[in-house]
């Protein structure tokens, strides 16, 4: 917790000090800075995940290779085939409109807002997207959320 009045001389001070050698934390095995101020960057830096260059990485091959509409689909599938999962059934309309209303303004929509409002797909059809209809129900509740 903060302090109440003013640091003694001697609590800056040490703090000073602290901050002199990098502010390491207690029972560090290192130093974050070395003591000369140098920084070098090795090969297990370069190895990090988040400074490495964008790769294209081909997607995976899929056992079920009529489920997934883009290659990222195909990612997805691959990770619940390597668990054993089947993917779940395609979410209807109903659904869908509960699902985006949870998460844009965390209550459930009214049964009047709940009714789609966009065309019939058929069975058996899979469209690439979903008609734009059905952005008037996500557009009203960002419009609560909003609000």
């Amino acid at each position: 917790m903060p302090p109440k009045g003013k640091l003694t001389d001697r609590q800056i001070e040490i703090l000073e000090r602290w901050v002199r050698l990098g502010a390491p934390w207690p029972g560090a095995k290192a130093s974050p800075t070395p003591p000369d101020g140098s920084f070098t960057i090795t090969e297990q830096h370069r190895q990090f995940w988040a400074i490495r260059p964008v790769e294209a990485v081909p997607p995976p091959r899929v056992h079920d290779a009529a489920w997934p509409r883009s290659p990222i689909d195909r990612f997805i599938l691959a990770g619940l085939e390597a668990k054993g999962i089947a993917p779940a059934a395609e979410a209807g309309k109903r659904t869908l409109i509960r699902r985006a209303t949870f998460d844009l303004i965390g209550l459930p929509p009214t049964p009047r807002k709940s009714t789609p409002s966009w065309p019939t797909i058929h069975p058996g059809v899979r469209p690439r997207r979903r008609p734009p209809a059905c952005l008037a129900s996500v557009r009203r509740a960002l419009g609560t959320a909003l609000a």
